[in-house]
């Protein structure tokens, strides 16, 4: 029997379990991400979890942990180092909440032209050409928009540079939140790229260390 401690609020999760795995080998028990503690997993063999959980060896530490699996688009949450180093096998969702995450930005643009804060003729700068902007880009260009893209990450002649971005009406953010690396997002947005945003228009539906918020305040 195969021991499991899952976060209560992982969806359907009870329903794709029973459609992947034989509901008599497993054992499941369902805890608020607050109760999800070292002395809770002692015994488990499964840890699913969302991005409210830090795996680490603070929590990990003498468990029987075996899989970490997180249903969540991003890992900065996880010590994978530490998963890796100990044998533990771990999964996460890339791409999971790309179709969510892209409707919220345009339903966003929506209000804002309802608004008559920005129009068709607005142009509109992405910034990360992953799972979520190039759906974001290809609804925007399906409705007319002049759209420039900037990744690093990918060699593209026709992506724009980080500055030309910031001279766009509106930027949106689909960047992971990395601190380390050749180009970290943590505070991309910063006191240096805010003072180049005169009337502009910034979502940032990445995580919240991307922007500097106090810089931004």
């Amino acid at each position: 029997m195969i021991n499991i401690t899952a976060d209560i609020d992982i969806p359907n999760l009870d329903e794709y379990l029973k459609a992947a795995i034989d509901p008599n080998t497993y054992d499941i028990s369902y805890l608020h991400f607050a109760e999800i503690n070292t002395k809770a997993i002692k015994d488990c063999e499964v840890l699913l979890v969302r991005s409210t959980t830090k795996v680490n060896k603070l929590l990990l530490n003498g468990s029987n942990i075996k899989f970490v699996g997180s249903a969540t688009a991003g890992i900065n949450h996880i010590d994978t180092n530490y998963l890796n180093t100990n044998n533990i096998k771990w999964k996460y969702s890339p791409g999971c909440n790309s179709s969510s995450v892209t409707h919220y930005v345009l339903s966003v643009i929506a209000e804002l032209i309802e608004q008559k804060e920005m129009n068709y003729s607005s142009k509109i700068g992405i910034i990360g050409y992953g799972n979520i902007g190039k759906k974001v880009v290809n609804y925007l260009y399906s409705l007319g928009f002049t759209v420039l893209c900037n990744d690093p990450f990918i060699k593209n002649i026709k992506l724009a540079s980080f500055n030309e971005i910031l001279e766009c009406d509106l930027i949106s953010l689909h960047v992971p939140y990395t601190e380390n690396g050749k180009y970290p997002t943590k505070n991309l947005i910063n006191k240096d790229t805010l003072s180049k945003l005169d009337n502009k228009i910034l979502i940032n539906s990445s995580r919240g260390g991307v922007v500097n918020e106090e810089d931004l305040l």
